[in-house]
């Protein structure tokens, strides 16, 4: 003899399934629902019902949604994980670039006090290497705060603002230039448009 049907019904799903035959019996003549159920094989399935009521007979159709739930619950563990890997990198983002403060600002001082107690002393190339390691650590100063702005991105979104590439582009170089100098690179840039975008993005982009 056939279990009746609520019996196969798993416990969480029981009363939501008596709510829905409910609804079906006054007066709804279909309803559309999801539930858990003890198939032939004895495990529970995740299955969408269609249900009709006729000569107050209820006529049933289901289909086996249990792999299409799995897949959700599987894409919701994953969304949660990246959530939280998110924030550790926000985090990690935060604190590096706010420990790098204090020994720029030290390059900056010292590199100040140099230029201005013993420039006098300097040859040319050395003001000019001088000049360099100040807008060097300058540059690494609003490369630091660009992360700081980096790791807070998903919480606030930084306007995008009027950009003139070819500056970017200047700056990208300038910060690599020990590198081109080292590998011979030959780097060859046309002119550039003004856009609007998101500066920090576009000097990542480069």
């Amino acid at each position: 003899m056939a279990r009746p049907f609520l019996e196969l019904v798993h416990p969480e799903y029981l009363q939501p399934t008596l709510d829905e035959m409910q609804n079906l019996r006054t007066g709804n003549e279909t309803i559309n629902f999801v539930n858990r159920f003890r198939c032939k094989d004895g495990f529970y399935k995740y299955l969408s019902w269609y249900s009709i009521e006729y000569d107050d007979i209820i006529y049933a159709s289901a289909l086996d949604i249990t792999e299409i739930k799995e897949q959700e619950a599987q894409l919701k563990d994953y969304s949660k994980k990246l959530e939280i890997n998110n924030r550790e990198l926000q985090d990690f983002a935060y604190i590096a670039s706010h420990d790098l403060q204090e020994p720029l600002r030290k390059i900056i001082a010292f590199g100040d006090l140099l230029h201005s107690l013993y420039e006098h002393e300097l040859d040319e190339q050395g003001r000019d290497y001088l000049n360099r390691m100040q807008n060097a650590a300058i540059r690494m100063r609003t490369l630091i705060n660009d992360l700081l702005s980096y790791s807070r991105v998903s919480t606030k979104t930084r306007p995008f603002e009027q950009i003139n590439l070819n500056s970017v582009i200047d700056e990208i170089l300038s910060d690599l230039e020990v590198s081109i100098a080292e590998t011979g690179a030959q780097i060859e840039i046309g002119l550039l448009p003004e856009i609007v975008a998101d500066e920090l993005q576009m000097r990542q982009l480069f």
